[in-house]
């Protein structure tokens, strides 16, 4: 079984400059440090942008503890084609990934960009609260990145 989530953000800038943001290494590297990852690589070739990150968690369900501990690797892939990506987040050595699209759009004078998720885990019977938890962690640090590129493009 598999969890899905649909979030929307909403740029002042257009969606060829929102696109070059997301695919900045510098901008990339300070989204990291928004997320207080503890040590990050990025590395961005042409419509490729890959990130490495370890991430502290804290105030998980005890049963989420127990498969993630107490800090996270995240490894991110995406692949742009145009203004839409495909991204996969591995969590290497833990029973789950997210996988999905984002896409960039003309909104009015600026730009929307839309997440397409889907959260898949594979654990018998907590499977299902493992998907909900691993949506609202992605969803936090999607939200840290959209503040991040507001404060980045003035607005």
């Amino acid at each position: 079984m598999a969890k899905t989530m649909t979030l929307e953000f909403e740029y002042a800038a257009a969606e060829a400059t929102v696109l070059g943001l997301l695919k900045d290494p510098a901008f990339r590297e300070s989204v990291c440090e928004a997320q207080h990852a503890t040590s990050h690589t990025v590395a961005v070739e042409g419509d490729v942008v890959e990130i490495r990150y370890t991430q502290p968690v804290r105030g998980l369900p005890a049963f989420a503890t127990k498969f993630v501990g107490d800090s996270v690797e995240i490894h991110q892939r995406e692949v742009w084609s145009g203004q839409r990506a495909t991204f996969e987040l591995s969590l290497p050595g833990k029973p789950g990934d997210i996988t999905g699209t984002r896409t960039l759009s003309t909104q009015g004078s600026g730009s929307r960009e839309v997440f397409s998720v889907i959260a898949k885990v594979s654990v018998p019977l907590v499977g299902g609260k493992l998907e909900d938890l691993i949506l609202q962690i992605f969803k936090k640090g999607a939200e840290r990145e959209h503040r991040t590129a507001l404060a980045e493009l003035g607005g």
